[in-house]
């Protein structure tokens, strides 16, 4: 394995807004729920729960469960049936010396697609095509160090990042954010208590979706949020599990996020060094209706026993 020195500080993100259910909760009762979520860790539980579930059927049991009405366990599970480690044909200068069968991996993205019905972006689905394997370790997305293309802006001592073409500013206690002809207004703690810095946006018919996230230091829990299209107001704001990190370790921890719609569907795509990820929201409640994530949030299936 190419080796690099590396720089370890901990931390976490201190999520805001909602319950699991998308929907807005009082402010008084904001920090009490989200330091609960927090010390739950779902992302970590439901990676238990796969592991021991996929160790159980082993691979001759993960088609059945590709047929599962649980879209989650139904993505991961093929996830898990198409990875197949193979020599790269030739050497890539940086990168490991193994990855994933390409042609299997192609077969997971059109289950992907035809199971969610979602637009897939174009850089993610070669992201999962082109993965870094450490044999009975982990992966890696080597690409997450391409610096995302987005423009600075300084407010209230800190930098955020935001696409060519928008722009943010703190009123009070008031964020509002533009974008062509929308404008987005929402409370001070949705970005200064937390980690991200860097937003991106979807209009739909009726909502205006936003996502916040850490753009340099991986892909740690974030938000997705649906505001009122007419009147930008919000609407609902929803926890995206993202990889879930907890340590940041070396470099290339640069976090890509991109939102696609479909139907009554937001999704929101997003990728770094330990793995890409895809979660799809509701986009009138902001209710969960699937996460997959390669990691399984940082618990490398790479290191199970599914035989």
């Amino acid at each position: 394995m190419k080796t690099h020195a590396a720089h370890v500080f901990t931390g976490f993100a201190i999520l805001w807004g909602t319950a699991v259910t998308g929907a807005p909760l009082l402010a008084q009762d904001k920090e009490a729920e989200e330091e609960k979520l927090w010390k739950a860790r779902p992302p970590q539980k439901q990676a238990a729960a796969y592991r021991e579930q996929f160790e159980k059927v082993g691979r001759a049991g993960l088609p059945a469960l590709m047929k599962d009405k649980d879209t989650s366990l139904a993505l991961q599970a093929a996830w898990e049936a198409h990875k197949k480690i193979i020599d790269r044909t030739k050497p890539v200068p940086f990168q490991e010396d193994e990855t994933y069968d390409p042609n299997e991996l192609k077969k997971f993205l059109e289950f992907l697609k035809e199971r969610t019905k979602a637009p897939v972006p174009d850089w993610w689905a070669k992201g999962v095509l082109d993965l870094d394997v450490m044999k009975g370790r982990a992966h890696m997305y080597i690409h997450s160090r391409i610096k995302p293309d987005l423009k600075e802006v300084k407010i209230s001592d800190r930098t955020w990042y935001i696409r060519e073409g928008s722009s943010l500013a703190l009123n009070d206690d008031t964020w509002s954010y533009k974008f062509s002809d929308v404008t987005l207004l929402f409370p001070k703690a949705f970005l200064l208590n937390s980690r991200p810095n860097a937003l991106t946006d979807l209009t739909a018919e009726k909502i205006t979706c936003l996502a916040t996230y850490p753009v340099h230091s991986g892909g740690f829990r974030s938000r997705v949020a649906g505001f009122e299209k007419k009147s930008g107001t919000l609407v609902w704001d929803a926890p995206v599990w993202a990889v879930d990190r907890r340590v940041i370790i070396g470099p290339g921890a640069a976090h890509r996020v991109e939102l696609t719609t479909k139907g009554e569907t937001v999704f929101v795509f997003g990728a770094e060094i330990w793995g890409l990820y895809a979660e799809g929201f509701d986009l009138t409640t902001g209710k969960n209706q699937f996460r997959f994530c390669t990691s399984y949030w940082g618990n490398f299936s790479e290191k199970w026993d599914v035989k």
